[in-house]
């Protein structure tokens, strides 16, 4: 939760509300699944690799915000709870797997 309480600090950049309320939902679900990836593969490498590759594209694309931003940072989110929901059935199977043996 924190992690994406923090992307709320862009309002002060002069950020849009609606786009900053967006990023922090995509930053909080990006943190969800992020824990998930190091509970599976016991690495920060992935996620690290994965956030950075993320910011890499927000600077060059200059993080614009337009209706296109919008669209596509709302279906980032969907996917990403798709994503979230993926693997923490694979946690959970994991579990049970472990239980039994």
């Amino acid at each position: 939760m924190l992690f994406g309480i923090l992307h709320s600090a862009n309002l002060l950049g002069g950020k849009q509300p609606l786009y900053v309320i967006l990023q922090v939902i995509f930053a909080f679900i990006f943190a969800l699944v992020c824990s998930e990836i190091v509970v599976i593969t016991k690495s920060l490498i992935p996620v690290i690799l994965w956030h950075t590759l993320h910011d890499f594209i927000a600077y060059i694309t200059n993080d614009n915000f337009n209706n296109l931003a919008l669209i596509i940072l709302a279906v980032q989110c969907v996917i990403l709870i798709i994503f979230a929901f993926v693997l923490w059935r694979k946690i959970e199977d994991d579990k049970k797997l472990i239980s039994v043996v």
